[in-house]
C-alpha cells in the first residue's frame, strides 16, 4: 500500500510542476479564405491577437501547406484582411481579432502595396521575349517564303 501512495504523491508533484496553461484566455478557431486559393485555412488564435499577427500566421500556414498561388511577397503589410460583415472595408491592422465578432475572414493582396513600375517592367520583358521569338521565327521562314514566291522548290539542304 505504501508503494502505491508514494507513486500517487510523486505523480501529483509532477502534475504541479507542469506548466498549466491559463484557462482564462479565450481562443477562437478562425477560418481564413485566401483569394485564389483552393480552400480556407483554419487555426486557433487568442482573442487578443492583432489582425497583423493573424495575417502573419496565415501566411506561414499557407507556405507550410504549399498552397497556390505562390505569393511574391510575404510581408504582412502586403495583405488585407476583410470581415464578411463589411466586405468593402478592410480590418485595421491594430484591431484585436476578438473584437470583430467573427470567425470567418477573407484575405487578399493589398493592391496599393504592389509597385506599378515593377509590373510594367515585367510586361515589357514578356513582350520583349515574345517579339524576339517572333523575329527569330520569321527570320528562319523568310528564305523559304522567298523561294516559294519565285517559283523555286522549297527544299532544305
Amino acid at each position: 500500500m505504501d508503494i502505491i501512495r508514494v507513486k500517487k504523491v510523486e505523480k501529483s508533484r509532477l502534475m504541479m510542476k507542469k506548466k498549466i496553461p491559463n484557462l482564462t484566455e479565450n481562443r477562437l478557431l478562425v477560418s481564413i479564405k485566401v483569394v485564389g486559393s483552393s480552400g480556407p485555412i483554419r487555426f486557433v488564435v487568442k482573442e487578443d491577437e492583432t489582425v497583423t499577427n493573424v495575417i502573419d500566421i496565415t501566411l506561414r500556414c499557407y507556405a507550410r501547406q504549399g498552397r497556390l498561388p505562390i505569393f511574391s511577397s510575404h510581408f504582412t503589410s502586403s495583405f488585407l484582411l476583410y470581415s464578411p460583415y463589411s466586405p468593402n472595408q478592410p480590418l485595421n491592422p491594430c484591431t484585436r481579432i476578438g473584437s470583430t465578432r467573427s470567425m470567418n475572414f477573407i484575405m487578399c493582396k493589398n493592391p496599393e502595396a504592389e509597385n506599378p513600375e515593377v509590373s510594367l517592367d515585367t510586361t515589357r520583358k514578356i513582350s520583349g521575349k515574345w517579339r524576339a521569338w517572333m523575329n527569330n521565327s520569321l527570320a528562319l521562314m523568310l528564305p523559304l517564303l522567298k523561294q516559294i514566291s519565285h517559283g523555286q522548290s522549297a527544299t532544305i539542304d
